[in-house]
């Protein structure tokens, strides 16, 4: 397994923004870990590395804009930090295998306030989502997925 910490290689960092330049050959990178203090990972920033498997995010992660992980075909398992408060449409789209390593549950910190549409477009793998707080899931936002949506409250 090939560990990237992004502390280690060239990537942008502004107002607490992350946007990873691609200076890896996409498929080497399986595991990625997001140093502490970035707030945003912007779109894109992941899109089309088909052979990540597992992402850790950091406690200081607000948002996860458009595409940010689209075409992670093998992403098996994210953990969505406690900061969260926002996932953007698309954010996840294609990610076939999200949810493999969790017996396809898929939980959303309280943090969460919306989860916009298409945000989890063909996320095969999913099968339950559970929302532990008062988060909007817009209309499309598993569209493609057969899930079930349940409240932890």
């Amino acid at each position: 397994m090939k560990k990237i910490d992004l502390g280690k290689y060239e990537f942008t960092k502004a107002d607490q923004q992350i946007e990873l330049k691609k200076v890896l050959p996409l498929t080497l990178v399986e595991e990625v870990v997001v140093e502490d203090g970035i707030q945003t990972i912007e779109s894109n920033t992941f899109s089309g590395y088909s052979n990540l498997k597992w992402v850790t995010l950091p406690n200081t992660v607000t948002v996860i804009k458009f595409d940010a992980f689209s075409g992670c075909y093998n992403l098996k398992a994210i953990t969505l930090p406690k900061s969260l408060k926002g996932i953007k449409g698309f954010a996840f789209r294609d990610c076939y295998s999200l949810g493999m390593e969790t017996d396809g549950i898929l939980i959303i910190p309280s943090s969460v306030g919306i989860i916009e549409d298409y945000a989890f477009i063909n996320c095969f793998s999913i099968k339950a989502v559970v929302l532990c707080g008062n988060t909007i899931v817009e209309d499309r936002a598993f569209d493609g997925c057969n899930v079930n949506i349940y409240r932890a409250n």
